[in-house]
């Protein structure tokens, strides 16, 4: 019988040849599909070409470039990956994994396969470009800003790379500069609407809002669908206070990408500046919806619950704080020792309760060191050096000022974290006043420095320290605030610390002056001095908190929207319980909040001149 094996080999590689002539056939017209927009046909062709030859690299890429077309980033990845298993020379695949990883916002594995694409192919401008974008994504600047100078040296004229660069100008805060390449990318394609967006993003950071509306506004004309450039269009308006405007424009850029937290986030922000809690609460929750780790959203939803008094939600969320940049408190583990969780003490045990934040907030919150002090922690408090002499008078507690050597401890807890800790709420709040005490011997200094001054003394400040404003509308005009005080019978005590002479001489038309400012070198000097007065007057500021504490009866003016601890629409504070709240009844409307109080000081100076039965 003849040996047929070799015409079996040949007939073999002759169905070999025609399997892979139909392969490749097949990958060339899905290709073709693909480039023409015929994305079904393509993936059509190439799943045919898979059948033929399962782990056929060229296929497997196409496959993934139509997911990517059409959305669906992850199964495009996965192809990507297939595809390079079975060849990993393929140059394009490589490339659009990275690209892919990258609109996943999976930066750091995006920029690893687009620094693998650049090596496989260091002439491709695109890909350097790319990595770029990728290396810029994760923050490192200088590299980005190579790899960019690396594209233009392949092809210099690159909107896409000149925006690049511009961005890395943008980020450090060099805006000329940063305006500047965005025009050249804009001159090298008048329609790249990526760099009009930037140039918007530069002059919103500098509140040139008149000017980046314009730039925005330009961006949309270019891409009508970019939700992003719709977005901070939003910010410039509500930054304008055109606010049917923004409130239009963060509702459109949803509607264009459902995905985009940062509109209902900005949406949120913008009512709970106009007092709109309600609607900020709903705001806030669609943004952490689509975004579970939106910090600044938590951190602000937590602000308006507190604010309507639903305080246990509130205390939870405004922990977020500690994730917003925004506000640099450092790290909340900053000691290494466990964080405190509310439990009882174990026998012997110490916890240190620090100052996270400013005076007012410090001041507010040590009225819980004995009430943890009275479920067995021996507490050490760490505050602020200015506060250290006033609160050594919280019996049971040991005080170090920052900076200070701190004693062991075995637990630690900020003080603005201690009401959650304990559960606070609206009817638990420890409001026994007085919780802070001056030093009788200050307080006898003060009594002789103030013993001439005739009539109704009255403290006043008028704004915060500049270091700590929350908002310059929350701080009052001298000259109108002198309009309170035209009582002959008062005299006025300067607590503001850093008052000018052009402010206190605004001041004089109101009556008698005596400033104390250079004086007051600590709280426990102006502790002291609260105690001798009968009444105190500010804006929102740490004197308010601090009168507060003392039980001292004390006038705080408000502005529309105050922060969230004097809540909505109350005349009194469950904080403080010598306290009353004058609220402006519109936006920066001072001029009622200063009609009422001097309405209300004058029937206080004429119920204490009375005689009493």
């Amino acid at each position: 019988m003849p040996d047929r094996s070799d015409d079996f080999r040949r007939q073999a590689q002759r169905n070999s040849n025609v399997s892979a002539d139909a392969v490749r056939e097949l990958v060339e017209s899905g290709m073709r599909l693909g480039e023409s927009g015929q994305l079904d046909g393509a993936a059509e062709r190439f799943r045919q070409a898979l059948d033929l030859d399962p782990d056929n690299a060229a296929a497997l890429g196409g496959l993934g470039n139509v997911a990517q077309s059409q959305g669906r980033l992850d199964e495009a990845v996965a192809s990507y990956r297939r595809a390079l298993d079975a060849d990993p020379g393929l140059g394009f695949a490589r490339g659009n994994l990275g690209v892919t990883l990258l609109t996943q916002g999976n930066y750091r594995d995006g920029a690893e396969a687009l620094r693998l694409a650049c090596e496989a192919n260091p002439e491709s401008a695109l890909l350097w470009m790319h990595y770029g974008n990728a290396l810029l994504s994760i923050g490192e600047l200088d590299e980005a800003e190579r790899k960019f100078h690396r594209a233009l040296e392949i092809v210099p004229r690159s909107a896409e790379t000149r925006s690049g660069l511009a961005e890395i100008l943008r980020r450090r805060k060099r805006n000329e500069e940063a305006i500047a390449e965005y025009r050249r990318a804009i001159e090298i394609s008048p329609d790249f609407s990526a760099a009009q967006l930037g140039i918007g993003l530069v002059l919103l950071s500098t509140r040139r809002f008149e000017e980046a509306a314009a730039a925005l506004r330009r961006a949309i004309e270019l891409a009508p669908t970019h939700a992003e450039a719709r977005c901070n269009l939003g910010m410039a308006f509500a930054a304008l206070n055109r606010v049917d405007e923004a409130i239009e424009c963060y509702r459109r850029a949803l509607a264009l990408d459902p995905r985009l937290a940062a509109a209902p986030y900005n949406l949120g922000t913008l009512q709970q500046s106009l007092g709109r809690d309600d609607e900020a609460i709903d705001s806030f929750r669609s943004a952490i919806a689509i975004r579970p780790d939106y910090a600044e959203a938590h951190n602000n939803l937590g602000n308006s619950l507190l604010r309507r008094g639903q305080l246990l939600d509130g205390w939870d969320e405004i922990e977020w704080r500690w994730l917003c940049p925004v506000l640099n408190l450092g790290p909340k583990e900053r000691y290494p020792r466990p964080l405190w969780s509310g439990e009882a003490a174990p026998a012997g045990a110490s916890i240190l309760l620090w100052s996270d934040t400013r005076y007012g907030d410090v001041i507010q919150f040590v009225r819980y060191a004995p009430i943890v002090a009275r479920s067995g922690w021996r507490v050490v408090l760490g505050v602020p050096h200015p506060l250290k002499r006033l609160v050594e008078s919280i019996p049971g507690t040991i005080v170090v000022a920052e900076g200070e050597i701190v004693p062991g401890f075995h637990v630690h807890c900020p003080l603005t974290s201690v009401p959650r800790m304990l559960r606070t709420t609206l009817e638990t709040i420890p409001a026994a006043i007085p919780y802070l005490r001056p030093e009788p011997r200050l307080v006898d200094s003060w009594r002789g420095k103030l013993g001439g001054l005739p009539g109704t003394k009255v403290g006043i400040a008028w704004r915060g320290a500049a270091a700590h404003a929350r908002d310059p509308g929350g701080s009052l005009e001298p000259a109108l605030f002198a309009r309170t005080f035209e009582d002959e019978e008062l005299s006025l005590v300067v607590l503001q610390t850093d008052a000018t002479a052009d402010e206190v001489a605004a001041l004089r038309a109101g009556g008698r002056i005596f400033g104390a400012g250079e004086e007051l070198t600590d709280f426990a000097e102006t502790a002291a001095l609260i105690a001798n007065l009968d009444l105190v007057i500010t804006v929102d500021t740490a004197i308010c908190h601090l009168a507060g504490a003392l039980g001292a009866p004390v006038w705080t003016l408000l502005e529309h929207v105050p922060d969230w601890r004097w809540m909505e629409g109350r005349a009194d504070s469950p904080w403080y319980p010598t306290m009353r709240l004058f609220r402006q009844t519109r936006p920066k409307d001072w001029d009622s909040v200063v009609d009422r109080v001097r309405a209300e000081l004058r029937s206080f100076v004429n119920d204490r001149a009375s005689p009493k039965g």
